[in-house]
């Protein structure tokens, strides 16, 4: 019948215990045992230390002598030897048992301390070897790792733990008696041109002790936001990677620039001086170029102006000269156009032609114009259709030549001074005149007319208003807040027809204010404003 013992040791050697229930030994030795076993392991080594000197000291003594009588085939004169001649008889032991005895002695002393070792206490524990294994070590550091790790953290922000990286950003550095340009430049191992580009400073200004000065922490210069500024023009115009701004000024979010913020563009210093001189000579001819254009548009415009003026002068001159004339309606024509581009008022071809509906016109249909200043006769009951001669007024006293713009007897629509004018800005051409106001200020009609437009078209103007006016010219108010007309009404000169607002596409509550001659083409509205 066999016993089940309990498992060996994973590595294969029997435990303290084991080896003392097998011996049949106590776990521990007393302090006598322990000496007892050192003196015989001692002793054992000293023995054959002992045999091996004697050895070396009588050669001859390697086999065993018997003292006695020799044989009897000696010869006759070794019966009686001279006892001064003869050695004392002697045992020796051979070579090889005298190290035998040496290495059983060491052998001795080795197993008395694994015996001791292993009976002690904690013996077992430093004896027993711990079983390899590629889990050890990655075991004992996931030991409280959220601990390691916010103790590894504070260490890190409380700065105890060097990152081989110097500081980032914008240093204020305080200049001290005796520091030059120099100093500063040995001091953050930068370039001259990166301080004093920064600093907006010349190499030759003295610094003065207690002055702060802006210096990059690494080779690069230090921009201000303007207004208008965005992250993307910025690293356009140096050429710079916006993901380098970030990281080298540093910002926390970039889509949010504030003007006067700094930033620090990391470069060479004289690439990104080039860089900027080259935007900015650009920028230049830009303006140039656009100034220019902007000057051929409105000469181009003062021309068309006066050739307009100039026909329509002799077209009045004409029709002085005739009493009247005939028009044919032509693509795009309406009463409006028509009455501004005689200078006669609409009333006077509405009667004059007896149209039951002048908005509606046909091409080709032929209209008597009367003569400036001339009422045509009510036509006779039962008589509507008339010739021509006969409908003809009577020629009238000519009328003094066409006032200038000024005399339009238009008045300003809101009050303010004019931010924006007419022309070509920023390369796109502006049809009219900007005056900035707070929201809801009013706005009124700059001379009596009906209202032609009243809503949000979606293009552009936001909340607008149109009026025609008795001389067919159109005025436009744009980017209101709240109308308060609508299509169709007729307003007197300085009625309120809308609040200024911030609609469309609007930079800040203003308004825009156009005049349309015939309701055509946009013209500078500064020379009818009084």
């Amino acid at each position: 019948m066999s016993t089940l013992s309990p498992p060996k040791d994973p590595a294969g050697i029997p435990t303290a215990q084991e080896r003392a229930a097998e011996g049949g030994e106590p776990a521990l030795l007393s302090a006598p045992s322990r000496l007892r076993w050192a003196g015989l392991a001692l002793s054992l080594s000293l023995t054959g230390l002992v045999w091996l000197l004697k050895l070396e000291a009588d050669p001859h003594a390697d086999a065993l002598e018997e003292s006695g009588p020799a044989p009897s085939d000696e010869p006759a004169e070794l019966e009686n030897p001279d006892p001064s001649t003869l050695a004392p008889a002697r045992r020796g032991y051979p070579r090889w048992a005298t190290g035998l005895l040496l290495m059983l002695g060491l052998a001795g002393v080795a197993t008395l301390h694994q015996r001791q070792l292993s009976r002690h206490p904690w013996g077992s524990r430093l004896a027993e070897p711990i079983p390899p294994s590629v889990h050890t070590l990655s075991g004992a550091l996931q030991q409280n790792y959220e601990q390691k790790k916010a103790q590894l953290r504070q260490a890190f922000e409380a700065g105890q733990i060097p990152t081989g990286e110097g500081p980032r950003g914008i240093l204020e550095h305080e200049v001290q008696p005796g520091e030059t340009l120099w100093h500063l430049t040995q001091m953050y191992q930068l370039d001259a041109a990166a301080i004093t580009v920064s600093n907006g400073i010349q190499a030759s200004t003295p610094l003065r002790p207690g002055q702060k000065l802006l210096i990059p922490s690494q080779p690069g210069l230090i921009y201000s936001v303007k207004p208008g500024d965005t992250l993307e023009d910025i690293a356009n115009r140096y050429r710079v990677p916006q993901q380098r701004i970030i990281e080298a000024t540093p910002l926390d979010r970039p889509e949010y620039l504030r003007i006067g913020q700094r930033l620090l563009i990391p470069g060479d210093v004289g690439e990104l001086i080039r860089r900027e001189n080259e935007m900015l000579a650009r920028r230049e001819a830009e303006e140039r170029r656009r100034q220019e254009e902007e000057a051929q548009e409105q000469a181009r415009l003062q021309a068309e102006q006066q050739r307009q003026a100039q026909q329509m002068q002799q077209e009045r001159q004409a029709l002085l000269a005739g009493g009247s004339l005939v028009h044919t309606v032509g693509a795009g024509d309406t009463i409006e156009r028509i009455a501004a581009r005689y200078g006669v008022t609409q009333r006077s071809i509405i009667q004059a032609n007896h149209l039951r509906n002048p908005h509606w016109l046909r091409i080709g249909q032929r209209l008597t114009i009367p003569a400036p200043g001339t009422q045509p006769a009510p036509p006779a009951p039962g008589r509507r259709a008339r010739s021509q001669s006969q409908a003809r007024p009577a020629p009238a006293a000519p009328p003094p030549a066409l006032p200038p713009a000024r005399s339009s007897g238009f008045i300003w629509p809101v009050a303010g001074q004019i931010t924006s004018g007419f022309g070509y800005r920023r390369g796109r051409f502006h049809a009219g005149v900007d005056i900035p106001g707070p929201v809801g200020s009013p706005i009124v009609a700059v001379q009596e007319g009906e209202v032609i437009f009243a809503g949000n078209a979606g293009d552009g103007y936001g909340n607008r208003v149109d009026i025609r006016h008795p001389n067919g010219i159109v005025t436009r108010y744009a980017h209101g807040h709240r109308i308060y007309v609508s299509k169709g009404q007729y307003v007197q000169q300085g009625q309120v027809i809308m609040s200024r607002g911030n609609t469309g596409r609007s930079t800040g509550p203003h308004l825009h204010f156009e005049v349309r001659p015939g309701g055509g083409a946009p013209v500078d509205p500064r020379p009818y404003l009084p």
